[in-house]
């Protein structure tokens, strides 16, 4: 394993770890159900940035649907 995957590694967990810590904040001044909507509010940001797929709409609103609705 290369050194820049080790440390890629070391970097995922400190933010996952990271995570956690700020759920607990966040638990003290939100609701369960604030935070996931704030949590995917947030995720959705990059919408404005990345190009939409070559694939009908239909296509896109099932995979939606099955992702983030199932």
């Amino acid at each position: 394993m290369r050194v820049r995957d080790m440390g890629l590694a070391v970097l995922t967990s400190v933010i996952w770890g990271f995570a956690f810590v700020t759920y607990k904040f966040g638990l003290e001044s939100f609701s369960a159900p604030q935070l996931t909507a704030l949590r995917f509010m947030i995720a959705c940001l990059p919408v404005l940035f990345v190009p939409r797929p070559k694939l009908p709409w239909s296509v896109i609103v099932l995979i939606g649907l099955t992702l983030f609705a199932g």
